[in-house]
């Protein structure tokens, strides 16, 4: 059945479900310690490091411009919402056209 859709069958039985693919590397068994270093000597074997040239405030700064290009639509939509409050923390649109 699973052929019919053109999936790999021969790769099922080593792959695991989504959302499980740690659940056999515990490190009290010490099964983490054949991963340790792992990344480094990929790192080493082609020569290319990545370095992030921003910083925390670089992102902070992104982050909070975005914000602020949204604020106002979300002040207005926010104070229109408490004005239409019924007192039952919904608002009423009997006023509002269709």
């Amino acid at each position: 059945m699973m052929t019919n859709y053109g999936m790999d069958i021969k790769a099922i039985p080593y792959s695991a479900p989504p959302g499980e693919e740690g659940v056999e590397l515990s490190h009290g068994g010490g099964e983490h310690e054949a991963f340790e270093g792992l990344a480094g000597q990929i790192v080493d074997l082609n020569g290319y490091r990545y370095t992030d040239p921003h910083t925390r405030e670089d992102y902070t700064e992104y982050q909070t411009d975005h914000w602020n290009l949204e604020m106002d639509l979300l002040v207005d939509a926010y104070l229109d919402y408490r004005f239409r409050d019924s007192g039952d923390s919904f608002p009423t649109f009997d006023d509002m056209p269709a």
